[in-house]
């Protein structure tokens, strides 16, 4: 993944977070978002990748890959290109090692 050094997170951002574009690693397109707080995690920001499967027609299927990034939390926080990199990464990874259980279920 390459890191847009313009950019805090090393993405562009919509105001709610998420990724403007889809960012393309390993033969997927991976879906990312910033979260910098949920309930029950006050002041964590998350990094979440998802890699969607679609039917021809665009359809949500299913879920290929889901990761979470916790970005590291020392008093003030500040935006990390490096967890969405690796929030990315673990996303491929994760979809990867799924397909391949799914094809050892054909042999």
């Amino acid at each position: 993944m390459d890191i847009d050094p313009t950019q805090p997170w090393g993405i562009a951002l919509d105001y709610a977070g998420r990724a403007m574009e889809p960012v393309q690693e390993g033969g997927f397109t991976v879906d990312v978002a910033i979260q910098d707080s949920e309930p029950g995690r006050r002041d964590t920001p998350t990094v979440r990748a998802s890699i969607f499967v679609q039917s021809p027609d665009g359809l949500f299927i299913d879920n290929l890959a889901y990761t979470e990034v916790a970005a590291s939390m020392s008093g003030y926080w500040k935006p990390d290109p490096d967890k969405v990199k690796t929030a990315v990464e673990q996303a491929v990874a994760e979809a990867n090692a799924k397909l391949d259980w799914l094809a050892s279920l054909r042999d």
